[in-house]
């Protein structure tokens, strides 16, 4: 399990809100593909893949 160290950086401009809301209600692990990155000195962490989960999961960690 990798821990978000840093500001994220994400590409995803748009996000589905029925797929998020049925992914948080359904789910109960959320896995999502992150890099690790150090710019100028800076350590950011880079969301490749599974955007959906990551807002999905936000939305869960809330409702327990």
């Amino acid at each position: 399990m990798s821990n978000i160290k840093g500001p994220l950086i994400s590409s995803q401009r748009y996000l589905d809100k029925a797929k998020v809301n049925d992914r948080a209600a359904r789910f109960k692990r959320f896995i999502v593909s992150v890099y690790p990155i150090v710019l100028r000195g800076q350590q950011y962490t880079i969301l490749m893949d599974g955007h959906h989960n990551y807002a999905a999961g936000k939305i869960g960690w809330h409702r327990t």
